[in-house]
């Protein structure tokens, strides 16, 4: 073996790596979204390969996300494109190669490497993360669906049929249960304008009330990089104000084949969760919306009481067994006690780069 680890510069050939990810990652990659993905801040992204001689055989990139932490912005690294050749496993390369990642995010000023990842097991033991089972998956079924795409993927009449009788009784208290809420605030308006000052504005006044909480820093680059500009997925917004025109909650959220997924929905007061979610689901009823699902961290208490309405709704839940959240703190005057506690972190949607949420 003629073995090689490389980091990519911009300027460097890609056309033979977008290939490669193409082939070996779970989504779709094109010229642009190599750029938008691995070269929106190249100084401080870093995407990392292997080389048996010309062969690629593995991949490893880290993209710079700044979180608010302890109130501060803090250049973190999140963990992406994680990739070995069959034939090369066992051998210990994924690791170096994952450790010459780190080392450059390291050199780029990234403090931490987070992450979501099925190999639970091989971040803990192998590159020494802190993992945690924390993610979980909210259902709120507006529409039983058509009976035709049920008994497609049953393997029976009569299975598909019960299933999607259950589907429509389901659907039907949970319409029922929308339908006969009341709205709980009436003095509010609504915009579809991405402002970040009233973003931040809304965000100070949550973190004022939980300075403990690790967030997104949704400023205008980020905001304008996940949201406005992703090309693989398109998402809408809508804010909530007070009758001062302050921003109180928003939800950020993209829809595809009748399902409505919630990347991000926040609220200063846990009291217009419900008003802002009964917004939504009204709209989307009428638009002949299926399912609304929203990802999130369980042990947060910002997500927590947003779990609480959807199930009080008539929302089912699951565990995401394919998502852990795992992180390594690489700077050494971080207090580890405050985030190595996964209760801190409201992870949603939003902390993906939008393929699939």
């Amino acid at each position: 073996m003629d073995l090689v680890f490389k980091r990519y510069v911009p300027g460097d050939p890609r056309s033979f790596l977008i290939k490669y990810l193409d082939t070996v990652l779970g989504h779709s990659v094109n010229e642009v979204v190599w750029t938008w993905e691995f070269e929106r801040l190249p100084d401080q992204t870093v995407f990392t390969y292997l080389l048996d001689g010309s062969k690629i055989v593995a991949t490893q990139s880290m993209l710079p996300i700044n979180l608010r932490l302890n109130n501060k912005s803090s250049q973190t690294a999140k963990s992406e494109s994680s990739f070995l050749d069959s034939e090369y496993r066992g051998k210990g390369l994924f690791e170096k190669l994952y450790n010459f990642a780190i080392d450059q995010a390291k050199m780029s000023g990234a403090n931490m490497i987070w992450g979501f990842t099925p190999a639970e097991k091989v971040w803990r033991k192998n590159l020494k993360f802190e993992t945690f089972d924390c993610m979980i998956t909210s259902s709120l079924r507006l529409s039983g669906g058509s009976f035709r795409d049920i008994r497609h993927k049953s393997s029976s009449s009569l299975k598909a049929l019960l299933k999607y009788l259950l589907l429509k009784s389901k659907s039907f208290r949970t319409r029922y249960k929308i339908l006969i809420q009341a709205n709980g605030r009436e003095n509010f308006t609504t915009t579809s304008e991405l402002d970040w000052k009233k973003i931040k504005f809304m965000y100070d006044s949550i973190i004022a009330k939980h300075p403990e909480i690790i967030c997104l820093q949704l400023d205008p680059e980020y905001l304008s990089w996940r949201i406005v500009n992703n090309p693989n997925l398109k998402y809408d917004y809508l804010g909530i104000c007070s009758d001062d025109n302050t921003l109180i909650g928003h939800c950020i959220y993209s829809k595809r084949d009748g399902v409505v997924s919630i990347s991000e929905l926040t609220c200063v007061e846990k009291k217009d969760i419900l008003p802002v979610l009964l917004l939504l689901v009204r709209q989307f009823m009428i638009s002949g919306i299926n399912e609304i699902i929203y990802w999130g961290n369980s042990g947060n208490n910002l997500n927590a009481a947003i779990f609480e309405v959807f199930k009080a709704l008539g929302a089912t839940e699951r565990g995401d067994i394919n998502m852990k959240f795992v992180l390594k703190n690489l700077n050494s005057s971080y207090e580890n006690k405050s985030i190595l506690d996964v209760n801190n972190w409201y992870l949603n949607g939003l902390w993906t780069e939008g393929f699939f949420i």
